[in-house]
């Protein structure tokens, strides 16, 4: 089965491998190619289009001092939040992204960029952000128990009067989510055939993982938070995994 470890190393070794096309995989940044300028251009746009989506329908979140950007890669969003807010911490599970991350981001002071390799985010205390944003990646996380962990995590740091927002598939085939690709990649990969060589041949692994709304609804009750509105999206990838973008507050109001 696999796990949160088995989700490090894979993340790890795409951070390694080709860091712009992990976070944004369309075909003209494979292979280190693509516009590294379009790239977090890109960012800007999908933050400020959240941010005014937020503002304009729920009027969140209230204050803009810190916001998190979870499963942040490169920092494709993690700059853009810090145009907006007067802090943003990225945390992702892989140290070579987080590197990445912090070798394409030395201008932006009131970023920082954290490994957090756990379940969970222990290291924020409750109530901790304004904002709290995740966009491609829960969908990654291999275990959907650790998905629906991360989402109680995403409420219990948010202050009253912030947001969360968060996208996730809401299925995906078994065809997709155990496609031969993965295993076949770790197969070779404990056999010592070069991470590299692999990439080369089109191997890599990369979990997809999906939780249907009325989970979602669940989770977010249960974690004492209010689903504010539930859009659909195409940020999966494909137009064969539907997909959507989560907006949610904490059930208590700031006074």
């Amino acid at each position: 089965m696999r796990g949160l470890s088995t989700d490090q190393r894979d993340w790890h070794d795409l951070g390694l491998l080709d860091p712009l096309w992990a976070v944004w995989s369309i075909p003209e940044y494979r292979f280190g190619g693509g516009d590294l300028e379009g790239f977090f251009r890109r960012g800007e746009e999908e933050v400020a289009a959240l941010l005014a989506e937020a503002q304009g329908n729920h009027g969140l979140p209230k204050r803009r001092e810190r916001a998190l950007d979870f499963g942040c890669g490169v920092g494709r969003l993690t700059r853009a939040l810090g145009r907006r807010f007067d802090a943003v911490t990225g945390v992702d599970i892989s140290r070579s992204m987080i590197e990445a991350a912090k070798s394409l981001n030395p201008g932006h002071a009131n970023c920082s960029f954290e490994l957090n390799a756990g379940e969970d985010l222990d290291r924020f205390a409750n109530g901790h952000f304004d904002l709290v944003c995740s966009l491609i990646t829960l969908q990654h996380v291999s275990r959907r128990a650790a998905v629906r962990r991360y989402i109680s995590e995403f409420v219990r740091v948010t202050a009253p009067g912030g947001l969360v927002v968060f996208q996730l598939p809401t299925h995906v085939a078994w065809r997709i989510r155990f496609h031969p690709r993965r295993p076949a990649y770790h197969a070779l990969r404990a056999l010592g055939f070069p991470i590299e060589l692999l990439y080369r041949r089109g191997l890599y692994s990369m979990a997809l993982t999906s939780l249907s709304q009325a989970e979602v609804l669940r989770t977010v009750q249960a974690s004492g938070g209010t689903l504010l509105a539930c859009q659909p999206d195409q940020r999966s990838g494909t137009p064969f995994i539907p997909s959507n973008t989560y907006y949610v507050t904490p059930t208590q109001t700031l006074r």
